[in-house]
């Protein structure tokens, strides 16, 4: 607490930068959006007028004695290349240093909340399948602004300019524009409204990955063919859901692509038999029109987009949300925590292949006690220390037995327990725990890149994290884990030492004297 408390004053200091940041990503999005409107306007300004260039130069050129100017309207095209070109380049540039923003503003925003999240519920957030994909879903929610914002306000903006043009030279050619225009969107909005094979893709992920778990047991029972028969179908079902899907999209797009051709034929035919307009004009209101359906085909594409970040979301809040993540089964357990020391009742310990009938534990610890439990693989060791460390939130410090060791330095690593501690208090705690010893120091390197470290020099490394918290109550799974006899003893004594108050609760596969003697005052909890 005093350790959060000292780095939310440190941090007391950015606090009216960072209310300011809103701000400036909002005016750089806007930006963004500004430049793209730009850009898309020198593209269907060149084209339009590209189109009318030269069908007034074949027209003048056919003429006798005409006074046509080229030099006005070749000055315009020009105008219009470089600001498509310009706006172009500023548009990249500015709306992928606003995404960068949000995407780093959503990632931290992602790490706080699992930091949040209790230890029993963050377990499935260690995996590293989950968190790719939780973090492909914050870079898929940050590109929103690209995908989504910027194609559908370039649409609504030059298109509705596009019109007003349009209908200067012809307005029944311009309605019938605008009509094929929305008709594009509304077909594209339709496709994603009645798409469905993200929900068979996942249910076929859950069958595939439920089947991977249970095979082993299952060819043991000889059920692995029925295994692999129920598997084929989720996959076929899929297949069958994706071509109905690639069916529908082509579909589609051939539709769209119709709509197009007909909307320009009676735009040209419109344009030439209701208002009687020339060639020059006809070729304006053409190609126009032509640049004007591309954006609506993009901004068709957009509702797909906004279809995958809703999705992206909608999964990284639902990781994140109270109970998503609880283990199913797992006793509930009643926990006090006081100045004397703790106590815990009414754990069920249920009935297994390892035990006959159910259990309730219960135990009274004082202060500076420990709780050893042993038993048996299976025997329900892990369970309960995720249950009670859950339980106890933040009066304890857990050690699961997979606890991560980031990739940087070794001090980096132990400062997360403990941002104050000096280079000579972890120079200290290496060296109790035998460490540096083996040439392990602070600036030492590890994970990517670095020393890799043998599963005895982890564990050290995971306790002597944990004791630099000073927890009141130390909850480790399996701490002495790779360890040989003598550096494991030696580390009891020294969690014992460095935690003289705290109350120990440890799982281990057995109590013998030298451990007794190394932890002092023992009691012994055996799940058997």
């Amino acid at each position: 607490m005093t350790a959060l408390a000292n780095a939310r004053t440190t941090s007391g200091s950015d606090e009216a930068e960072e209310r300011r940041r809103p701000a400036r990503l909002s005016r750089l999005a806007v930006g963004g959006l500004a430049l793209a409107v730009l850009a898309e306007t020198g593209s269907l300004g060149l084209l339009g007028l590209s189109g009318w260039f030269i069908a007034a130069c074949a027209v003048a050129g056919a003429t006798l004695f005409s006074t046509f100017s080229y030099i006005a309207p070749s000055g315009g095209v020009r105008s219009f290349a470089l600001l498509r070109i310009g706006a172009s380049y500023g548009q990249r540039i500015v709306q992928h240093a606003a995404v960068l923003r949000v995407l780093g503003k959503i990632r931290l925003q992602f790490f706080n909340d699992a930091a949040l999240v209790t230890s029993r519920r963050s377990r499935p957030l260690r995996d590293g399948s989950v968190l790719d994909r939780a973090l492909n879903d914050t870079e898929t929610e940050s590109m929103s602004l690209i995908t989504v914002i910027s194609p559908l306000t370039v649409f609504v903006v030059t298109g509705t300019a596009s019109v007003l043009v349009a209908a200067m030279v012809s307005p029944p050619a311009a309605a019938v524009l605008a009509a094929g225009a929305l008709a594009s969107i509304l077909l594209s909005w339709n496709a994603v409204r009645h798409r469905s094979d993200d929900v068979v893709r996942g249910a076929a992920r859950a069958e595939l990955v439920t089947a991977i778990d249970a095979w082993p047991e299952l060819v043991s029972l000889g059920a692995a063919d029925r295994l692999v028969a129920r598997s084929s179908q989720a996959v076929g079902r899929l297949a069958g859901e994706q071509a109905r899907s690639n069916r529908r999209e082509t579909s589609i797009r051939s539709s769209a692509a119709a709509l197009a051709v007909v909307a320009l034929a009676l735009a040209a035919g419109a344009s030439v038999l209701i208002d009687r307009v020339g060639a020059p004009s006809v070729a304006l209101v053409l190609l126009l029109g032509t640049g004007m359906l591309g954006v609506a085909g993009r901004a068709g594409e957009a509702f797909d987009a906004l279809a995958a970040v809703r999705a992206a979301r909608n999964r990284r809040v639902g990781l994140l949300a109270s109970g998503t993540l609880d283990e199913v089964g797992l006793p509930a357990i009643s926990v006090v925590v006081d100045d004397h020391g703790m106590r815990f009742d009414g754990y069920r310990l249920p009935e297994g292949v390892l035990r006959v009938g159910e259990r309730i534990l219960s135990a009274n610890l004082d202060r500076g006690s420990t709780l050893v439990v042993t038993g048996p693989s299976g025997s329900g060791k892990t369970t309960f220390l995720d249950s009670l460390a859950d339980a106890l939130g933040n009066d304890a410090v857990q050690v699961p037995i997979d606890d991560h060791i980031f990739t940087g330095t070794v001090a980096s690593n132990l400062r997360l327990a403990f941002p104050e501690a000096s280079d000579e208090q972890l120079v200290g705690i290496l060296g109790q725990m035998r460490l540096t010893a083996v040439g392990i120091n602070p600036s030492t390197l590890v994970g990517v890149g670095g020393r890799a470290l043998s599963g005895g020099e982890q564990t050290r490394l995971r306790l002597a994290r944990a004791v630099l918290a000073q927890p009141r109550v130390l909850i480790a799974d399996e701490p002495v884990a790779g360890l040989d006899d003598s550096t494991a003893h030696a580390v009891l004594q020294l969690l014992r030492t460095i935690l003289p108050d705290a109350v120990l609760v440890l799982s281990l596969h057995y109590l013998d004297q030298t451990v007794r003697d190394a932890l002092g005052d023992v009691q012994l909890l055996q799940l058997d």
